[in-house]
């Protein structure tokens, strides 16, 4: 599947949520000035994420790495994929663990 297809779906997934009622607030960065930014940062159920989609077979750059390094380190959820099906069980993790994921970082 292509970075654009898997995009795509991601934002619909995203979206649902959005339409769903769950607390959600996501924004996807794409321009030519954000050059090494992770594709998606948001926060989902408190938890801050930020997603880094790639073409299949494709890694993450050093700058995206820098990138996704920083934000686990400072806190957040990351995640690097080619893979839809990773995307989605990454968001109900989130969804499912939250309570569990913010009383594990303050303890």
């Amino acid at each position: 599947m292509s970075e654009a297809l898997i995009t795509k779906k991601v934002k619909t997934l995203l979206d649902n949520y959005v339409v769903q009622g769950e607390p959600i607030y996501y924004n996807k960065v794409s321009d030519r000035y954000t050059s090494g930014c992770p594709d998606i940062s948001g926060t989902f159920h408190g938890i801050s994420f930020y997603i880094e989609l790639k073409d299949i077979g494709k890694k993450a750059r050093k700058l995206q790495d820098w990138h996704l390094r920083n934000a686990r380190r400072a806190g957040a959820e990351v995640l690097s994929t080619d893979n839809y099906d990773e995307v989605e069980t990454f968001l109900e993790r989130i969804k499912l663990n939250h309570e569990h994921i913010i009383k594990s970082r303050y303890l």
